[in-house]
């Protein structure tokens, strides 16, 4: 009798099991993947893929689009996307007297009452802000910061989002836009 049971238990589970696999295949249970390669450098920035990919979502296609609206390079956004949807985006950008919460306020993803950090380097859940230092500014009055701004459903840690841009921030120092 108790051979019965088992053989019972042991039939339900295989058809529970069967049922469970034969479902995942219809409806596409399993999580999805990224199919494209995460690029080296936003934008001219080099950066480590590794860090890059933490803030990205899973998909099939992923384009990276630079915007200067200024045309001198002094508000520089680069946007990135995956299937057509905006998920992240790294601006650099010259403030002219302006401290971090300044301009902080001025980004429209960013919560300035949810990021932490010091004076030249705030970052919060959904993005950072980081003052670089650039050692031969055109301007004595002028500061050029690092934004980024995580978009899309994707949930990086606070510290991914940290050590992306202050490595982000590190290659902008060595950029030509450092000496403006």
């Amino acid at each position: 009798m108790t051979n019965r049971r088992i053989d019972r238990f042991r039939r339900a589970t295989l058809a529970a099991s069967s049922l469970s696999l034969l479902a995942c295949g219809a409806f596409a249970c399993s999580s999805p993947q990224r199919e494209y390669t995460v690029p080296r450098s936003l934008c001219d920035i080099t950066v480590p893929p590794r860090l890059t990919e933490k803030l990205l979502v899973a998909g099939k296609e992923l384009h990276v689009r630079l915007e200067d609206k200024t045309l001198n390079k002094s508000f520089q956004h680069c946007w990135v996307s995956v299937d057509g949807e905006e998920v992240l985006s790294v601006s650099r950008e010259w403030h002219s007297g302006r401290d971090i919460p300044q301009v902080v306020a001025l980004q429209s993803e960013l919560d300035v009452g949810s990021l932490r950090g010091e004076d030249d380097f705030q970052y919060g859940e959904r993005g950072a802000v980081k003052r670089v230092v650039c050692r031969h500014p055109r301007q004595e009055d002028w500061s050029l910061f690092v934004i980024t701004q995580v978009r899309g459903s994707q949930e990086p840690t606070v510290s991914e989002i940290k050590r992306f841009t202050a490595t982000y921030a590190k290659a902008v120092e060595k950029s030509k836009q450092c000496d403006r």
